[in-house]
């Protein structure tokens, strides 16, 4: 069976994205997200969806803040970018 770190590992030394994209799908590893977020072509809502992971995982992190934020900011949702990195700051 296929651990999510055994096919980070397989990602890492082959850089085939089908194998980052199947751990992306299968697990919620904040690892992942963060190597998918970073490697693969997501689309909007999948980008989303691992900072989502990133946030939930480690709430006092700011990364994945950041990431929403800029990725709202980006689709011209400012109110809730800076909601969201008002946020990141109280956590601070």
């Amino acid at each position: 069976q296929r651990s999510a770190t055994s096919l980070l590992a397989v990602w890492e030394l082959t850089k085939d994205e089908a194998i980052l994209r199947e751990a992306f799908k299968r697990f919620g590893d904040p690892l992942i997200a963060l190597h998918a977020f970073q490697y693969l072509g997501l689309s909007k809502e999948e980008k989303l969806a691992a900072a989502a992971r990133l946030e939930q995982a480690h709430p006092g992190s700011p990364i994945g803040a950041m990431l929403s934020g800029a990725l709202l900011a980006k689709d011209g949702r400012s109110a809730e970018a800076i909601a969201k990195l008002q946020v990141m700051v109280r956590h601070e």
